[in-house]
């Protein structure tokens, strides 16, 4: 039997949902409510990573919503892993890896001249979770306090209506990140005034509590305008109500190994994990439909 009025408020939510991203103001950064905290990894940040022996890895906030506002920008901009150990530090280099060897960096040149810089244009994207928690469809925030900690502003990675309403009904079950710190969630509504800030404090998380899922390459369609399209395909193929094709794949990298998720051509699905002989061996499927 249809559920009419659910369907119906499904639909509202939506259009709801595109009146606000039309009038916002402001950026999202990490929120307390949000169920994962979004970075990248250039091939400079790896230089410094491979020769990193401090325990510690210090990540910033990439926003993929493919939007800008110019009235400033909201929520916490840098996270810490705290004592990492080598087989974390190793299988997070192995994931990168795994992933620019099918996309090699690309740099464009900036500023004026005699100052020029190389900006590289398509690093790679991950979402910090906390281990064992991973949610999807992946990208969705499951933020059940967006309204207020996002000043009004969902601030979404997802654009699909279906990944949307899975948002929206779903995240009264589904726990944030949980840190270090315990975050009130409407200080970082007060920095700054009638222009937003990001807040300066630093975020924590221990390595053992983290996962990183490296979900593709980021796409900048400008300097402030990013997006991830695998991570766009991949909330396709968790919506089990449609049919899609094309290839997609992610990377759940933990202290304890790496597991390897891919979609083919015609929507088949494979799962491997990386042995010690650093061979992929395929396994059976333990997360069916997502």
């Amino acid at each position: 039997m249809v559920d009419i009025y659910g369907e119906m408020k499904s639909c509202l939510f939506c259009l709801f949902l595109a009146c606000i991203t039309n009038l916002q103001a402001h950026n999202n950064y990490f929120l307390p409510g949000d169920v994962f905290f979004s970075t990248s990894f250039s091939s400079k940040e790896i230089e410094k990573l491979e020769k990193n022996e401090t325990g510690k890895i210090k990540v910033s906030y990439e926003r993929l919503d493919n939007r800008f506002m110019a009235c400033g920008n909201i929520g916490y901009y840098q996270l810490e892993f705290q004592e990492v150990d080598a087989s974390f530090h190793e299988n997070l280099l192995i994931a990168y890896e795994w992933i620019r060897i099918r996309e090699e960096p690309v740099f464009v040149k900036s500023g004026a001249e005699g100052q020029e810089e190389f900006s590289e244009w398509n690093p790679v994207v991950a979402l910090v979770y906390n281990r064992g928690k991973v949610a999807f469809p992946l990208g969705a925030k499951f933020n059940e306090d967006w309204e207020v900690e996002g000043g009004g502003q969902h601030g979404g990675f997802l654009d699909s209506g279906w990944s949307v309403v899975q948002e929206w009904q779903r995240a009264g079950e589904i726990a944030p990140l949980k840190l270090n710190e315990e975050l009130d969630p409407a200080v970082h509504l007060k920095n700054g005034g009638e222009v937003h800030r990001t807040m300066d404090q630093l975020l924590t998380l221990n390595a053992a509590d983290a996962e990183i899922v490296f979900v593709g390459i980021m796409k900048k369609n400008s300097w402030v305008h990013n997006e991830c399209s695998n991570l766009k395909k991949l909330s396709e193929y968790s919506n089990w109500l449609e049919e899609t094709s094309g290839r997609a794949f992610y990377l759940r990298v933990t202290s304890g190994g790496i597991r390897l998720v891919e979609y083919g051509t015609e929507s088949e699905k494979t799962e491997s994990v990386r042995n010690e002989a650093g061979e992929w061996v395929k396994v059976e499927e333990t997360e069916a439909g997502n």
